[in-house]
């Protein structure tokens, strides 16, 4: 499995100047206010994700109540690929 510092996005390190690969800390439209604009207002819920948004869901797949849950993608974007 990769972990975030595995992982690359090609289009996002191609943009000069704004970019480079390797560099840790917050999400690149974190850094730039228009950026972070222009993605929050399209995501349904209007925020970006949190670290505890991704951890209630594994906290709820390893409980008794996801017994019956098997072979699916969950996806935790505030309701992006829904629009």
């Amino acid at each position: 499995m990769a972990t975030l510092d595995e992982c690359q996005c090609p289009a996002v390190e191609s943009i000069p100047g704004k970019v480079s690969g390797g560099r840790r800390g917050p999400l690149w439209p974190e850094r730039i206010p228009e950026l972070k604009q222009f993605f929050t207002s399209r995501i349904p819920l209007g925020r970006w994700g949190r670290v505890e948004d991704v951890g209630q869901l594994a906290l709820f797949l390893c409980s008794e109540d996801a017994g019956f849950i098997t072979g699916t993608d969950i996806l935790i974007d505030g309701g992006w690929t829904a629009q």
